[in-house]
């Protein structure tokens, strides 16, 4: 039977030390490596990833990936052979886990996580499509209403601009300024350049998209209503203060996501630099 030792130098021995037989002291190390490296990884400014504290900027991005990475190896060992047949018995499955912050893991595993993710999943599929209905009944696409309702709620007495709107919804300007373009085009939206700054414009919803917004609010109440309804007031606000909090989060995953999966560029060879000889 091959004693096989991972690339940390985590092998049989250690699985045993971590099953209880012993305080593995590198597995320790090595889980507050990787969540130090994730959490390393500030939301995406101009594209790039930005470190946050002192220290992350002296570690280079490749080693944070090598250190979020090894998650993989925190709990449960690769291969089975070094289990003793006493140990396996009574085991139903060996599988990771697919988190490896405590805080996300209150019965040790990560089956609660799994049901909030999946529980989450649907809820944002509800919502979404009473957004998709609600811009049915306007006669535009679902992101077109909710940019349309955003500016109608921003838009104070001089207007929007667009990367008010763009800020408010977590979407790029760019994006939102298509989605303009066409509620302009609906007359549904109306731009004037704005004083301050002739480059930008001012946004306001137009006679025709008030009065759209008015009759919908008679389908539009109640079926929000409906889709919180068994919150009381302290759950609300607790849960859109999480919400708040849960969006930059999403942005850090979704960049150290992007950077571990990005494929690494080709080693350019080094060119021999010609030394001068001395006469």
């Amino acid at each position: 039977m091959t004693q096989d030792t991972d690339a940390v130098g985590r092998g049989p021995a250690s699985f045993d030390r971590f099953c209880g037989r012993g305080v593995d002291r590198a597995s320790i190390s090595n889980r507050s490596r990787a969540n130090s490296a994730i959490s390393l990884i500030d939301a995406p400014r101009h594209g790039r990833a930005r470190a946050t504290t002192r220290s992350a900027r002296s570690v280079p991005l490749a080693q944070m990936a090598a250190d979020a990475n090894l998650y993989k190896r925190l709990f449960l060992y690769d291969k089975v052979d070094c289990l003793s047949a006493a140990t396996i018995q009574g085991v139903e499955t060996l599988r990771r886990p697919t988190v490896s912050k405590s805080e996300l893991m209150p019965g040790g595993d990560d089956r609660i996580f799994r049901t909030f993710i999946h529980d989450f999943l649907a809820f944002s599929a509800r919502v979404d499509q009473c957004r998709a209905g609600f811009g049915d009944r306007l006669g535009i696409s679902g992101i077109a209403y909710t940019t349309l309702i955003s500016v109608a709620h921003l838009q104070g007495e001089e207007g929007v601009g667009v990367s008010r709107v763009a800020e408010h919804l977590h979407l790029s300007g760019a994006f939102v300024t298509i989605e303009v373009s066409k509620l302009v085009k609906a007359g549904l939206l109306h731009k004037r350049a704005n004083q301050e700054d002739r480059r930008r414009v001012l946004l306001t919803v137009t006679p025709k998209a008030r009065k759209l917004l008015d009759q919908l609010v008679e389908m539009q109440a109640p079926v929000n209503d409906a889709l919180f309804d068994c919150l009381s007031a302290s759950e609300f606000r607790q849960l859109s203060s999480m919400m708040a909090r849960l969006v930059p989060c999403g942005d850090k995953a979704v960049t150290l996501m992007s950077f571990l999966t990005a494929p690494s560029a080709p080693a350019v060879p080094e060119v021999p630099r010609k030394v001068a000889r001395r006469r």
